[in-house]
């Protein structure tokens, strides 16, 4: 038997091959797969890349579980990542579930808790004493509030108030004319408004220049960052009033909470002023691996303890 575990999201698609003993047997990454904002064209050449060592493995039984983006927020769109797989390897997946699930699946090996995703949107999801409830994740126009879209739309507006005069021009402004090569203002219009199908990715990755000018200094992408990391907090908050934790153990994926400590400290310093004895907690390993660990798990098999030692 190989279970493989999916790993969907608005830049990357990882995928990951375990055997029943639990060895890792395959694993690759595609592009982003988020059917909503990216379509089902583009989302089915990353679930083919992400998958195509499969097609190479030598299995009897072969079990897939997914943690995708959109999943219980556009009805049957767990269906359409279902058939894309099918076509992809003529087996339909175990589940397919939200990509935070699986994310909470390797955070808290099956103990109840909460899971932040915070990459290029943001969602979260918690389970206590066999109920769930998810908070955040809806999406780029209304929602994703901390994430490195939310930070990248938060920074070019700030950006517009530079140009115009509304606020005084710091550094963030050269250096975003600077890693994007823009002259003046008729270049930073024609970038935002070009952006295309890709969007969504494109102001995420200004994240990483907000980032940089906050390492220099920059009170004002310093203030951006320390806003999201709240912002990330308040999902917690929420879903431990919601499910009456008393003491929670919270886990987090995603390179804005992993790789931003701005945003990673005021995340943190939010939750513990508001849930004492929490525990905070990144990933050890990919969330694919929770998808692997939920895979055995929903098909009835016991999950070796090789993969919980590998999370």
């Amino acid at each position: 038997m190989i279970v493989i575990g999916v790993d969907g999201g608005g830049t990357k698609t990882e995928a990951i091959a375990v055997d029943e003993f639990g060895n890792i047997v395959g694993s690759d990454v595609g592009g982003s797969s988020n059917v909503v904002e990216n379509g089902e064209e583009e989302t089915r050449k990353s679930l083919e890349k992400a998958l195509s060592f499969a097609k190479d493995l030598n299995y009897h039984d072969l079990k897939i579980g997914m943690g995708m983006p959109a999943v219980g927020e556009i009805r049957g769109v767990e269906d359409l990542y279902s058939e894309m797989v099918f076509e992809i390897l003529g087996v339909r997946p175990v589940a397919v579930v939200n990509d935070v699930v699986i994310g909470w699946y390797a955070g808290n090996m099956g103990k109840d808790g909460i899971h932040v995703v915070a990459g290029t949107g943001s969602i979260a999801y918690a389970r206590k004493d066999g109920e769930d409830a998810r908070c955040g994740g809806w999406g780029s126009l209304i929602g994703d509030e901390g994430s490195a879209y939310d930070i990248g739309i938060k920074t070019l507006r700030t950006v517009s108030m530079q140009l115009d005069g509304r606020t005084e021009e710091t550094i963030l402004k050269t250096l975003l004319f600077e890693r994007l090569s823009l002259e003046d203002e008729y270049d930073f219009s024609e970038w935002v408004y070009r952006l295309g199908k890709d969007r969504r990715k494109k102001i995420a990755s200004v994240a990483k220049i907000t980032y940089d000018a906050a390492k220099r200094g920059d009170e004002v992408s310093i203030e951006i960052l320390r806003k999201a990391g709240e912002d990330l907090g308040k999902l917690v908050i929420t879903l431990g009033e919601k499910l009456h934790f008393e003491k929670a153990l919270v886990s987090y994926s995603g390179s804005v909470l992993e790789k931003n400590e701005f945003v990673r400290e005021s995340f943190e310093r939010f939750i513990k002023a508001r849930i004492q004895d929490a525990e905070l907690k990144t990933l050890k390993c990919s969330p694919a691996l929770g998808g692997v660990i939920m895979t055995f798990e929903k098909s009835g098999n016991l999950v070796p303890d090789r993969v919980f030692g590998m999370c």
